[in-house]
């Protein structure tokens, strides 16, 4: 009988420890993906500051390069907001993506 309530509790626990792991990977996806979505605004804001300097407003191959990165940062921008409203997100968690998005947008700075 105790051979039969020992496996289980052991079964039990392996259920919480299977748990508390899908959430602590849950919330480290989730994490890198507002780290990610802070970044590229914050590096797309930068480079849209960059872009509007007369010196580079001037030399073409700097500009190109600038508008070479802009894009690169604002697919990410795009593929983070793509997360956020994704059903993969959903599943992750029960918090809202806009208010992520809205959340990061303002702690950045960016409308």
């Amino acid at each position: 009988m105790n051979e039969i309530i020992s496996k289980e509790l052991a079964e039990e626990k392996d259920i919480e420890t299977r748990t508390v792991w899908y959430e602590d990977l849950a919330n480290e996806i989730i994490l890198k993906a507002v780290d990610d979505y802070q970044k590229s605004l914050k590096k797309l804001s930068k480079l849209n500051m960059e872009k509007l300097k007369p010196e580079i407003l001037k030399d073409k191959k700097v500009n190109n390069e600038i508008d070479r990165k802009i894009k690169k940062e604002d697919k990410m921008r795009k593929d983070c907001e793509k997360f956020f409203s994704s059903g993969w997100y959903g599943l992750l968690t029960d918090i809202p993506g806009e208010s992520i998005i809205s959340k990061v947008k303002e702690q950045v700075g960016v409308n």
